[in-house]
């Protein structure tokens, strides 16, 4: 793959979770909605790695296989484009996993980057500008936008 994005992977339910990344050179951030066909222990990833070889592998829905646990977390989709990264916190037993997602693109602005204990903290505002805070690459809302 001969392009990477950094950002984070998060269980959302037993079956469910989210894959957001920040498009390197880009004003994109893109999230990926998955839903797993076994239950799988709630986990994180904050510091994942998505690599890809172009931007459209980054689009529809894609089917989906691969590992979670002990330690790491590697899910390959049917295109080719693959989450990686460590775990914030082990998970055991280790689960074989397959399913499907889909793909969501935001464009907007990155409006701050800083480092927060090995991690960072990333203010990104998409094209409606709602400020979105992502304190390793985790997302929260924020304070609506301002209108005139």
């Amino acid at each position: 793959m001969s392009t990477s994005a950094e950002g984070s992977v998060t269980s959302t339910s037993m079956t469910g979770f989210t894959a957001t990344f920040f498009l390197p050179g880009s004003n994109k951030r893109v999230t990926f909605y998955g839903k797993l066909k076994v239950l799988v222990q709630t986990f994180k990833c904050s510091n994942a790695v998505l690599r890809y070889d172009n931007d459209t592998q980054l689009t529809d829905a894609r089917q989906l296989n691969g590992q979670i646990g002990v330690d790491n977390l590697k899910l390959t989709l049917d295109n080719g484009a693959v989450f990686e990264g460590v775990l914030d916190m082990p998970i055991s037993p280790a689960s074989s996993v397959s399913g499907s997602g889909n793909w969501e693109t935001k464009t907007g602005t990155i409006m701050s980057r800083i480092p927060v204990n090995g991690s960072s903290s990333v203010s990104f505002a998409d094209s409606s500008m709602t400020p979105t805070k992502l304190t390793g690459h985790i997302s929260e809302r924020l304070i609506p936008p301002l209108r005139s």
